[in-house]
């Protein structure tokens, strides 16, 4: 078994998860002036509020949150080697999945999905989906188009992407392992 097996990739994807929580209740200006946010934020052309800066009940409810699936996460490693194998086998590509689309989400409600919605003109004024601004220019309501957003769902992204192909290959070994166990079986019975 490698270094990087599946369960340590999970334990170390809930221990992120889990000093992630404890910055977003403590101090979420140090996760928003992170180099990893701020490289990827600046290339998908996406920004980190101000309103990121200092604690707030929100964030603190979004780290109690993400502490909570952090400790099932951890537990979840515990389990035997083959019920832990299907367990992931299921769990992985949802959260790939999951994370995938809030991280295009996230770039897509950023500043080039701005530019559509500017483009679309008046009628979407009149739905609701559109608040205009100070400056005149149209602006989508929704919260979730900030470079944090989309480094923390591309990063995940990547990250269950790793543990699905592990997960993969662990299955593998355990199918080839019970194969070769019922063969050794077989000729045991078949020599008394």
């Amino acid at each position: 078994m490698s270094f990087l097996s599946a369960p340590n990739l999970i334990r170390a994807t809930s221990s992120l998860n889990l000093y992630l929580a404890y910055l977003l209740h403590t101090s979420p200006a140090t996760i928003t002036s992170h180099p990893t946010v701020l490289l990827l934020s600046s290339s998908m052309d996406l920004e980190v509020p101000g309103s990121l800066l200092l604690p707030s009940p929100a964030l603190s409810f979004a780290a109690a949150i993400i502490a909570m699936m952090s400790f099932a996460d951890l537990s979840s490693t515990g389990l035997q080697e083959e019920i832990r194998a299907y367990y992931w086998g299921a769990q992985a590509p949802l959260r790939f999945f999951f994370f995938g689309c809030l991280s295009v989400w996230a770039y897509a409600s950023g500043p080039m999905g701005k530019e559509r919605v500017s483009k679309q003109g008046r009628d979407n004024l009149m739905i609701g989906k559109i608040r205009p601004t100070v400056s005149g220019s149209a602006e989508m309501e929704t919260g979730m188009n900030t470079g944090l957003v989309f480094t923390w769902g591309f990063v995940h992204m990547i990250l269950y992407f790793w543990v699905y192909t592990k997960m993969r290959d662990e299955m593998r070994s355990i199918q080839i392992q019970k194969a070769k166990k019922k063969e050794l079986e077989n000729k045991e019975t078949s020599w008394e």
